[in-house]
């Protein structure tokens, strides 16, 4: 995630609840699907974590993401686009509760879609490639002066092959908020 490293909680809980299974590091991860980096008898431990309302509630924020949050809304609107996780019934209040505890939103402000590239928009700021080049290639239609950032992550580097495919006159990587949130606000 941008607000949140989803990847290192996940992999954090695995560890505290099955001391004995060997996991991937988060630094290991090839795609931000979790199933292609876990082993097939470790899929439904992390399945089992999804579906419970406590897992979601407790996730940590990624350093420096309150602060960039509230540095952008001194000149921008800040929407928080979210997909859905449909393994947890409850996921939607669960998001909308952790949203407006860490970053002071609002109801308005939050917009669940599975499809996030039709989301209107000037800036997107998202870790999964797959996502930037769906809403870059939809949005650049619309608005030829949009920007994409990608969160930096190790499934998305810039030897992923997706990376490749992004367009790079619209895309900007950030390391940290702490660094990127000069990029951002300018």
């Amino acid at each position: 995630g941008v607000l949140n490293n989803l990847h290192e909680h996940v992999l954090k809980m695995l560890k505290e609840r099955h001391p004995l299974e060997c996991f991937v590091e988060a630094k290991d991860f090839s795609s931000w699907s979790f199933s292609k980096n876990f082993k097939k008898n470790q899929i439904a431990l992390y399945k089992e974590l999804f579906s419970e309302s406590c897992f979601w509630s407790n996730i940590p924020t990624t350093s420096g993401s309150q602060k960039a949050i509230d540095g952008l809304r001194k000149k921008n609107i800040v929407l928080f686009v979210t997909k859905p996780d449909l393994q947890c019934n409850e996921w939607c209040l669960l998001r909308t509760n952790w949203l407006k505890k860490h970053f002071d939103t609002n109801d308005k402000n939050i917009i669940f879609a599975a499809s996030k590239q039709y989301v209107y928009g000037d800036v997107f700021i998202e870790d999964s490639l797959r996502n930037i080049i769906r809403w870059g290639d939809f949005m650049i239609k619309i608005n030829p002066n949009i920007k994409t950032f990608v969160f930096d992550r190790p499934y998305n580097s810039v030897s992923s092959p997706l990376y490749k495919k992004t367009n790079q006159q619209i895309l900007h990587r950030i390391h940290s908020w702490e660094i990127g949130l000069e990029n951002l606000i300018g």
